[in-house]
């Protein structure tokens, strides 16, 4: 009876082992198997028991496109729907929008003071004409001594055979009370006017800027233009050629040539086909000259010219 104990006891170990070695093998079985990714157990589970996550995820999938294909159309159809209301509606003019400012197809400024330089100033029509401008914005009489106290008038000097005088844009090169003067550039003039002018203006350089940029900026406004041309619009002559000093007063190697018949006037008005200019030449009194020929000698002489503002407005 012990041999029968003993020997069940021993059988049911085996068994016992025999089923530990059953369990053990499979579950090694499946987790050594590099094919199948962790998810793959519980897909085929359910593939099993007739109930595929696998189909189920598909019919989701179909039922999200199907709704989203609606979502689609309702968007589609709203963004038309704005698009078209958009369209049909005006948008409303704002205040922010600055007004267009339009350029007048004439203007004549007939308010500025004429003088002639005629038995006075033969050879300083810069400084007659700078005296319209001047008395234009301070509305009393300027003397000529005055102006010309404030300008440096330079002659020609001869040094070592050569000869020599500032730049035009430096001083007025000659006498202006002389036949024989030659004249000044807008430079000059600008810091003579600054002496003289009322404080609330002040004399700007333009110069570089074109005669129909000059005409249409500053007539509106009530502005006159000292403008730099020649005598009746003629062709400018190359004449004198001298030696420049500097700044400083020494001779350099720098050439300057005089072009003759260089003249400055005061610009007052425009239209289709003329310029028009108080000319201080032989008492011209207003003269227009053809817009093509005037631009052409402005450009010429050197592009020169001078305008009076607000300093307010300079400042802008």
């Amino acid at each position: 009876m012990n041999h029968t104990i003993h020997i069940r006891h021993q059988t049911g170990i085996f068994m016992l082992f025999l089923l530990f070695l059953l369990f053990t093998g499979t579950a090694c079985a499946v987790s050594e198997d590099p094919e199948l990714p962790p998810e793959t157990e519980c897909t085929t589970e359910f593939q099993n028991s007739g109930h595929s996550k696998t189909s189920t995820k598909t019919e989701s999938v179909k039922q999200n496109s199907s709704e989203i294909s609606i979502f689609q159309e309702i968007v589609t159809e709203n963004s038309e729907n704005l698009k078209n209301s958009e369209s049909s509606e005006t948008i409303p003019e704002t205040s922010e929008i600055p007004d267009v400012i339009e350029i007048p197809e004439s203007i004549l400024l007939e308010d500025v003071p004429y003088y002639s330089q005629e038995y006075i100033l033969p050879t300083g029509c810069e400084i007659v004409s700078a005296k319209m401008l001047l008395e234009y914005y301070s509305h009393q009489e300027t003397e000529i001594d005055d102006m010309l106290s404030v300008i440096s008038c330079q002659s020609f000097r001869q040094e070592h055979g050569r000869l020599y005088a500032p730049h035009p844009e430096d001083a007025f090169i000659g006498n202006p009370y002389s036949e024989s003067g030659y004249g000044c550039f807008a430079p000059v003039i600008v810091r003579m006017l600054n002496h003289l002018l009322p404080k609330q203006y002040r004399a700007v350089d333009t110069s570089g800027t074109d005669l129909q940029e000059l005409a249409q900026t500053y007539l509106p406004q009530g502005m006159p233009v000292l403008v730099w041309a020649t005598i009746g619009m003629w062709n400018p002559s190359p004449t004198t050629i001298w030696y420049l000093y500097n700044s400083r007063g020494y001779a350099t190697d720098h050439q300057f040539q005089w072009l003759a018949n260089e003249h400055c006037m005061v610009l007052i008005g425009y239209d289709a086909d003329y310029y028009y200019f108080q000319d201080p030449y032989e008492s011209n009194g207003t003269m227009k000259f053809r817009k093509d020929i005037s631009e052409k000698r402005h450009e010429e002489i050197g592009s020169y010219s001078v305008v009076v503002m607000e300093k307010s407005e300079q400042s802008k």
